[in-house]
């Protein structure tokens, strides 16, 4: 659990995990140059599976694999200092782990507290859905699934592909989740299990929206061979810049040196197709007209 500046939220957060009816673990909290009086409520927890780490602010990224690389256990599980867990939910993940041997990344469903109600998102899943997402990248065209305070990871992991990269300020976690899904298998269970609180000012985690045309080009780069050869992916990708750029940020179109980058890493073959998808997205879009996908 990274912590800064959490003095009105964490003490939430850390119940949670303590009240879990899955027991064996141990909660390490990384307090992350806290400017305010996080530390004293961290510290008044008695509980010998609590474990503080007190560091110089470095950032989220970088708490968190500090975290990843002092847990003693083989599997990682994320919370942010404002978001809640259900009782269960290491319980439902440990089941999850027992009944899909080959998963390495496990999330679960989660509710959106604003403070005076929930929103509970539409993952375009089957209710009570459990099962490998063999078929990620297709899927994640219409949702990403995966959120921070509501995944768990095999350590193991991480002797393949790089932790949370702390040079991106924003979009981190989708860049882990994008890479191992490239490498390991995962599952997903579409119970809500978790509560994200919206209504702290710098929740640690974002939101896909949030994603900056930066990313998009740093994903590409990281995965060039994939990028390449897999088919999902690489739709995938190229749907994102779409949306990023001509829809959810209509106002940066003119960001010619993003924009430029961004093309610049879509591969010769495929650039054609997409400059066509770019020009109907824009037209429709300046026209008012119901938009639709033509296919990449």
């Amino acid at each position: 659990m990274p912590v800064y500046n959490k003095a009105q939220s964490c003490a939430v957060s850390i119940q949670s995990c303590l009240d879990q009816s899955f027991t064996e673990f141990e909660l390490i909290i990384v307090n992350d140059g806290s400017t305010d009086h996080s530390l004293d409520v961290i510290r008044r927890f008695d509980d010998h599976r609590v474990h503080i780490i007190d560091q110089p602010n470095t950032g989220v990224s970088s708490a968190r694999n500090r975290g990843i690389k002092c847990a003693r256990y083989e599997w990682i599980a994320f919370l942010d200092a404002d978001d809640r867990w259900e009782s269960t939910y290491l319980e439902n993940v440990s089941a999850m782990i027992a009944e899909f041997k080959e998963a390495s990344m496990f999330g679960t469903a989660y509710k959106i507290d604003f403070g005076d109600h929930y929103k509970f998102p539409d993952f375009k899943l089957p209710e009570g859905y459990r099962a490998y997402l063999d078929d990620y990248f297709k899927i994640a065209l219409r949702h990403t699934l995966f959120f921070t305070s509501a995944v768990v990871i095999n350590k193991s992991v991480f002797n393949t592909i790089e932790y949370f990269d702390p040079t991106l300020k924003m979009g981190e976690d989708l860049d882990l989740w994008f890479r191992i899904a490239l490498n390991f298998r995962v599952a997903f269970n579409n119970n809500t299990l978790l509560s994200y609180n919206r209504v702290s000012e710098n929740n640690s985690s974002i939101h896909k929206k949030d994603i900056t045309f930066s990313l998009l080009s740093v994903i590409i780069r990281k995965n060039a061979s994939v990028y390449k050869t897999n088919y999902d992916f690489r739709y995938f990708v190229n749907d994102f810049v779409l949306k990023d750029i001509f829809i959810l940020k209509t106002e940066f179109i003119n960001e010619r040196s993003i924009l430029l980058a961004v093309l610049k890493d879509v591969m010769p073959d495929n650039l054609f197709h997409f400059l066509i998808k770019c020009f109907l997205v824009v037209y429709f879009k300046i026209n008012n007209k119901k938009a639709f996908r033509f296919f990449i």
